[in-house]
């Protein structure tokens, strides 16, 4: 089968790429490091329990405290490879090392982000941060649990209740980040955890950006049926009301198990749309559908106006305890 080699993207029809003679491999394809792996003389890295285009994230044990907690590492699979150790980074080329360098600063905001945000229970804790192997770690506490996306695969859908539990939990931790000038950009059902005891835990700030009303050229960062508009665009106009949409089409999904469709396609025909909330009580429908209106004039502007009118609402807030196994 046909594939791309994970160093200059060349078509790679067996085990070496053609162009730039990297050995493409399925062996050697993930390269990720190996469990047993000491970081920083004091964690020692066990399985991955995530990756994506810009880092991998490996459940490791705490020598020095006698924990496990996860760590996340830099490594961008479209710009760098390991060297010949099989532990360091390196990019590709020189071409792409400012590539490689812009990313760090990035993920380096992330880990900021993340420990500005340390007295915020809701939200995952970051513990170290810390530089080797030609790269950037940063260690953050293990949440044992589920994501919402795993929790619907096993359940079922959420009940009214867990989900107005849910919102008000998320915008509890809106709350502190927007009165930061932070947005999230990324909320979607595989980044809000569900503990097993119950609590909702929201995680993954790789996307997270300050924001300046009027001064909000961003980066494009969409995740399909979860991002707003403004999202696809560089110069869309960022907000509190950004993540508001993300949310509202989160509970959207955790109640209906439908993803929605993506905004340019709502804004032809909401029909569908329409027809999942058609299935929730009035209250809760009409809350969801001001969150997620595909039009920023027509949505909540702050996360404390969501809570009051999520508050109002003639539904008693349910929990998720007993239900969410790690």
């Amino acid at each position: 089968m046909e594939k791309n080699c994970i160093r200059c993207s060349s078509p790679v029809k067996g085990g070496r790429c053609p162009v730039c003679g990297f050995d493409c491999s399925d062996e050697l394809e993930s390269m990720n490091l190996t469990a047993g792996t000491v970081l920083d003389d004091r964690y020692v890295i066990g399985r991955v329990i995530g990756s994506g285009g810009w880092g991998v994230t490996y459940l490791a044990y705490d020598t020095q405290l006698e924990k496990s907690v996860a760590i996340k590492e830099y490594y961008p699979k479209n710009v760098a490879v390991r060297a010949e150790d099989n532990v360091t980074l390196e990019p590709f080329t020189s071409v792409q090392e400012a590539e490689f360098l812009r990313g760090a600063e990035k993920f380096e905001q992330e880990a900021e982000i993340l420990s500005r945000l340390k007295d915020e229970t809701d939200v995952i804790n970051i513990y170290n941060t810390f530089r080797q192997n030609g790269t950037i770690y940063y260690v953050m506490e293990y949440i044992h649990g589920v994501t919402l996306s795993e929790y619907t695969r096993k359940n079922g859908k959420i009940s009214e209740g867990q989900a107005l539990h849910a919102a008000l939990c998320i915008a509890s931790v809106f709350s502190c980040i927007h009165s930061r000038n932070i947005i999230h950009r990324d909320l979607s059902p595989n980044n809000v955890m569900i503990t097993v005891d119950g609590k909702v835990r929201l995680v993954d700030f790789g996307n997270a950006r300050p924001f300046i009303s009027g001064e909000n050229s961003m980066t494009v960062a969409v995740k399909h049926g979860y991002a707003p508009l403004e999202q696809y665009q560089h110069h869309g106009n960022h907000g509190p009301w950004t993540d508001i949409y993300s949310l509202g089409t989160v509970l959207y999904y955790g109640l209906t198990l439908k993803t929605p469709e993506d905004p340019m396609s709502r804004l032809d025909d909401d029909r569908e749309f329409q027809s999942g909330l058609a299935e929730l009580s009035g209250g809760l429908g009409a809350v969801i559908n001001k969150m997620s209106s595909v039009r920023i004039s027509q949505r909540y502007r702050s996360s404390e106006e969501l809570t009051e009118d999520l508050k109002a609402l003639d539904i008693a807030a349910e929990g998720f305890e007993g239900n969410a196994e790690s």
